[in-house]
């Protein structure tokens, strides 16, 4: 289960210390990897591991758990979007809840919208730099995230909006009664 602020405080600069993170990192593209270790080593995170193929990391599942799990889209022999829908329907590991990133270089509405329905808690675009890796990560590490069960979807809530409900309905305004008002915080 990802750290939460109480153990990764915010640091003199204010931003958060992930560095007890440890983070799974699967893609089939090797030149990523070094790529993505040389973001994570930047956060002081030391404790990752690192896949080419998602069947290797299901194997490592059976006996570890990281905090997080990124994962590319585009895999062999089956993709990032599979492995998130095995997590999340528990055929893999014992925490569902994993947060889990999708990592892709196409990032067309489709393909995060399809991230978003196999239970990815988010998406980030390749190329990647250290900000938009870390804003993801430090966001995943620290906010509680509700999930949801329904008929063919376990994940993340995807209601991420505050919703501001008027204290009065439209119908009200005419003279046809009156409702409370309701605050909704954001699910993330």
């Amino acid at each position: 289960m990802p750290k939460t602020s109480e153990s990764s405080p915010k640091s003199r600069t204010g931003l958060w210390d992930l560095s007890r993170l440890q983070v799974f990192y699967v893609d089939n593209y090797r030149p990523s990897h070094l790529i993505m270790r040389i973001i994570l080593f930047s956060m002081n995170i030391r404790q990752c591991e690192f896949f080419a193929r998602p069947d290797d990391v299901l194997n490592l599942f059976k006996i570890q758990t990281p905090d997080i799990l990124i994962t590319d889209h585009e895999m062999e022999p089956f993709d990032g979007l599979e492995l998130t829908r095995l997590i999340r329907q528990g055929e893999v590991g014992t925490n569902r809840m994993l947060p889990i990133i999708m990592f892709t270089a196409r990032t067309t509405r489709g393909l995060v919208e399809a991230a978003r329905d196999s239970g990815a808690n988010s998406v980030i675009a390749k190329p990647a730099s250290v900000h938009s890796v870390y804003t993801v990560l430090s966001r995943v590490a620290t906010e509680r995230t509700a999930f949801v069960e329904l008929d063919r979807y376990f994940g993340p809530d995807r209601r991420r909006q505050r919703v501001e409900i008027d204290n009065v309905e439209r119908r009200a305004r005419n003279g046809h009664g009156r409702r409370p008002s309701y605050d909704v915080e954001p699910k993330i």
